[in-house]
């Protein structure tokens, strides 16, 4: 049976991972103790934890908040995103490759929909369930764990963007595809250049986007 301080720990990660903590907003244990109706030590714990794995950053003489990354820093975030999402994917085995075809191709479907009906925080959310399918299945444990980290903390920029240049700029659609298909055909190489590929496109328009 999980204990106080791991259903804080998941529950926290999970508020901050779909956006209900916005990346820079500010945290205090006593609250969340109130919110999950436990004492303040499993609370501590937790975000305690979730600070050494990076999810949230400690700002001095104020409190904790939700991890983020300054404005000149977020190309070279997409940058190394795509690092990981390449190395994370070039792990991947020819066993595994069956059961990713399905769900990123269905999410793939539901990203071009999401587009179509100008839903632009339904993309955007689309968008990173399909970049964690695909490194779910990655033998490399910190890949999926770093990335999460980095979407985390990039969400900010990401949530303009998308508002401000939804559905023109938006162009992820064909990246994926050819993705897929690299996967499908077992050119797991090829598919890892691709993730980084897409990464860089991303990290060149929202360096665009801030100037």
């Amino acid at each position: 049976m999980p204990t106080n301080r791991q259903k804080v720990y998941v529950s926290l990660k999970k508020d901050i991972m779909n956006g209900t903590l916005q990346s820079g907003e500010m945290i205090a244990d006593r609250p969340l103790a109130e919110k999950y109706k436990v004492s303040r030590t499993p609370v501590r714990e937790a975000i305690q934890q979730l600070r050494a794995e990076g999810f949230l950053e400690v700002e001095p003489n104020i409190g904790t908040r939700v991890a983020t990354v300054e404005e000149n820093r977020v190309a070279v975030t997409y940058e190394l995103l795509g690092r990981i999402e390449q190395a994370g994917v070039e792990q991947l085995s020819n066993a595994v490759l069956g059961s990713l075809i399905e769900p990123l191709t269905q999410l793939n479907a539901e990203y071009q929909q999401a587009i179509d009906n100008s839903q632009w925080r339904e993309a955007m959310i689309i968008d990173r369930e399909f970049h964690q399918v695909l490194l779910r299945r990655s033998p490399s444990r910190y890949a999926s764990k770093f990335a999460d980290i980095l979407r985390t903390q990039l969400q900010p920029t990401e949530i303009r963007y998308y508002q401000q240049q939804f559905p023109k700029k938006i162009a992820a659609v064909a990246d994926h595809t050819a993705l897929i298909e690299a996967l499908n055909a077992e050119k797991i190489k090829k598919a890892g250049r691709l993730a980084r590929r897409h990464r860089m496109k991303q990290a060149r328009a929202l360096d665009a986007f801030l100037e």
